[in-house]
């Protein structure tokens, strides 16, 4: 039988095994002050991506969330998106309210995809979400690139929410 005594030497050994975290790697966020120019210049881009980039701001959702959203998971009368719980990270539905900028570019969406399943689909294949690297590509060409990101502007919502309370 072993007893609790004998088990010391283990849990020491346990205990002062380094421990393995877990390397968080952040994206690179524009500094607050210069949110304004930024969208300024956004606004001037022409495409998907730029569209793409701004309803990311605006929802504050990840990348992924918006490039895999179909017209189905909106309910513009309500000024809802409801993203399935299968698609978002902690696998719980998630709803979404829609200001009245997020309207104005599905509006705009509407026009070029609005026939189609998805929001934001690949220019290549119809049936798939653009990619993530479209919208990275399009802050490269901004000027941002090492800069900001397109998670990195969610990063940046969330600390400044946190930051005024």
């Amino acid at each position: 039988p072993i007893y609790p005594a004998a088990w010391r030497g283990h849990l020491e050994n346990l205990l002062s095994a380094p421990q393995k975290t877990k390397k968080v790697e952040h994206h690179p966020a524009l500094p607050w002050r210069e949110v304004g120019a930024f969208m300024q210049e956004l606004r001037t881009m022409p495409g998907t991506a730029a569209l793409a980039t701004e309803f990311i701001i605006l929802t504050n959702c990840r990348t992924s969330e918006a490039i895999n959203a179909t017209w189905a998971e909106f309910d513009l009368g309500e000024k809802r998106w409801t993203i399935p719980a299968e698609r978002m990270k902690m696998r719980e539905e998630h709803l979404v309210p829609l200001s009245r900028q997020a309207l104005a570019i599905l509006d705009e969406l509407k026009l070029h995809t609005g026939h189609r399943e998805l929001l934001f689909p690949s220019q290549t294949t119809i049936t798939r979400p653009m990619s993530e690297n479209t919208m990275v590509y399009a802050f490269g060409r901004m000027g941002y690139k090492g800069v900001a990101t397109p998670h990195g502007m969610r990063a940046l919502a969330s600390t400044t929410l946190n930051e005024e309370g």
